[in-house]
């Protein structure tokens, strides 16, 4: 009798860590779709930025330079795009960060619910 309930007691703690082992191989799936979603949207958005910045460089440049060419205004024009490019790379790069900053949050579910799971085991004497 005690081998029978040896092997139900050992059937059913497998039957345990599979059922885990599924929930977890799941929530990590969820936790990697989300973790891609992010990196594609700071992608997204950092490309975006870096276009709408080449663009303007390139337009207001050449706009600036025609119309002061020939006026004493040619040099603070300059200086004045120049820093109008500088504040909308640096607007880029804090969305950037603001986007970087969600993946501290990666897969936290899926750490907490494996620690969780050690924990069980471990007051129970399974590991």
């Amino acid at each position: 009798m005690s081998i029978y309930g040896s092997k139900t007691g050992l059937s059913s703690a497998l039957d345990t860590v599979l059922s885990q082992t599924v929930l977890h191989g799941q929530l990590v799936w969820i936790e990697l779709a989300e973790e891609k979603n992010r990196i594609f949207r700071q992608l997204a958005v950092m490309l975006l930025g870096f276009i709408l910045l080449f663009c303007s460089l390139l337009s207001l440049s050449a706009l600036a330079m025609i119309f002061s060419w020939d006026t004493p205004w040619r040099i603070p024009t300059i200086v004045m795009l120049t820093g109008l490019y500088m504040i909308g790379a640096l607007v880029s790069l804090q969305q950037f960060r603001r986007i970087e900053a969600l993946g501290e949050h990666a897969f936290t579910d899926t750490r907490r619910e494996l620690n969780a799971d050690i924990a069980l085991m471990r007051s129970r004497g399974d590991v």
